[in-house]
C-alpha cells in the first residue's frame, strides 16, 4: 500500500482487509491519481487469492476541508458507506 501513496501520506491496516490512508493537502490531480492506483495495481497483476479467485478492490473516500468540522468517526464512516454503496451498485450491474 505504501507505494500507492505519496511520501507524505500515511497508511494503516484498519481491520482484517481494510486500510486507512491519511493524505493531507491533496490537489484534485493528487486525489484522482491516488484513487486510481489500487485498482490499476490489482488489475495489472490479476491478483488471485489462495483459492484462485480474482481479488478486487473497493474504495471509499472522505474529505475534510479546513472549514468543516468532522469527527474521526465521521471520517471513517463516510468512506465505508461509500464503498458499500459502490459494491451494491456493482453487484446490481452483473
Amino acid at each position: 500500500m505504501d507505494e500507492l501513496l505519496r511520501r507524505a501520506d500515511t497508511v494503516s491496516r484498519f481491520g482484517e482487509d481494510e486500510f486507512v490512508a491519511l493524505a493531507i493537502k491533496l490537489t484534485d490531480a493528487d486525489r484522482a491519481s491516488i484513487e486510481q492506483r489500487p485498482q490499476r495495481s490489482l488489475a495489472s497483476d490479476a491478483t488471485r487469492n489462495a483459492e484462485g479467485q480474482i481479488v478486487e478492490v473497493s474504495t471509499g473516500w472522505a474529505t475534510c476541508l479546513p472549514h468543516q468540522t468532522k469527527t474521526i468517526e465521521d471520517l471513517l464512516d463516510d468512506p465505508d458507506r461509500a464503498m458499500y454503496e459502490a459494491k451494491s451498485l456493482k453487484a446490481k450491474s452483473h
